[in-house]
């Protein structure tokens, strides 16, 4: 009996530990309207809340937010202290919240046991119809599709960047180290979107430098999960330091005169999105920053 519930006791730590981090404090911007979305996948309907300003503007970039395991859109919207809300009040685009099937992604990660994995839910499918369905709604600008995941999805944004590279242009990983290579069931050999990775220095659940990890067996370091993306879009030069804000250790790895992979390592954060108000780190204007980069 010890050995069968071990497995579920650290799910429960994890998902407690979600719940405590979750933001509080910051309030969501006046003017938006969010409203929740309805859609057909493979015969399953799948929901994702959409955040739309209120100066919305046809043409711009789509923001799609991935919630950790165990959360859902509408608590990421304060894991992310409605930071992306914020942000397309004063760029005029378009903020999706996707809700995972019962609570976590079907992402690559060969020892994550969810049932979106064992009902054989087709996320990428999903997060398709998320882009379709608000390009043809708002107008959002196709080739502008940016990926923001947390934990759980960031992992699921992995999945996008190697078997829908084309869809996305770019994702930001929060709290999310890959595993050894023969822990995950995806492969891929191509290119990737660019790539922007969040890592908090005191994340117990991630650890930082790598270890055991209760939904993956185990991780890679933070500087590894890295290089790792680096090595397959064929950058060779080990990446450059470079200063973006407080507490903050940034490594770039440039090609044609901007970073295609980065990683940003804060000092004090644990398994978490930072937020401006109480970790003086905003991870969603460093992602910002990253996905609009010239």
């Amino acid at each position: 009996m010890a050995h069968t519930m071990a497995p579920r006791i650290r799910l429960l730590t994890i998902a407690a530990l979600l719940a405590l981090h979750c933001p509080g404090i910051a309030q969501t911007p006046a003017g938006g309207k969010i409203e929740r979305v309805a859609v057909q996948v493979g015969g399953v309907e799948r929901s994702y809340l959409r955040y739309v300003p209120a100066n919305a503007k046809p043409g711009q970039p789509l923001v799609i937010a991935l919630h950790g395991t165990f959360q859902s859109g509408e608590a990421m919207r304060h894991e992310t202290g409605f930071g992306f809300e914020k942000l397309s009040e004063e760029h005029g685009f378009v903020v999706a919240y996707p809700d995972a099937y019962m609570l976590a992604w079907n992402d690559c990660r060969r020892l994550n046991r969810t049932l979106a994995r064992e009902h054989g839910v087709d996320d990428v499918a999903f997060l398709r119809e998320v882009i379709r369905a608000t390009v043809a709604s708002h107008g959002s600008d196709s080739s502008r599709v940016f990926l923001f995941g947390f934990s759980g999805g960031g992992h699921m944004a992995y999945r996008m960047a190697w078997e829908a590279p084309r869809d996305i242009a770019a994702l930001a990983a929060v709290a999310a180290n890959l595993p050894p290579p023969d822990a995950l069931t995806c492969t891929s050999t191509g290119p990737t979107p660019r790539v922007v990775m969040i890592k908090g220095r005191d994340d117990a659940g991630d650890p930082f430098d790598g270890g055991p990890h209760a939904l993956s067996g185990s991780v890679l370091s933070a500087q590894a999960s890295a290089a790792s993306f680096a090595r397959q879009n064929g950058l060779a030069e080990p990446p450059a330091e470079v200063e973006l804000a407080a507490r903050t250790k940034s490594h770039a790895w440039p090609a044609r005169g901007r970073a295609l992979i980065e990683l940003h390592s804060v000092t004090g954060l644990g398994h978490m999105v930072p937020v401006e108000w109480r970790d003086k780190v905003d991870g969603t204007a460093l992602a910002w920053r990253f996905f609009t980069a010239p």
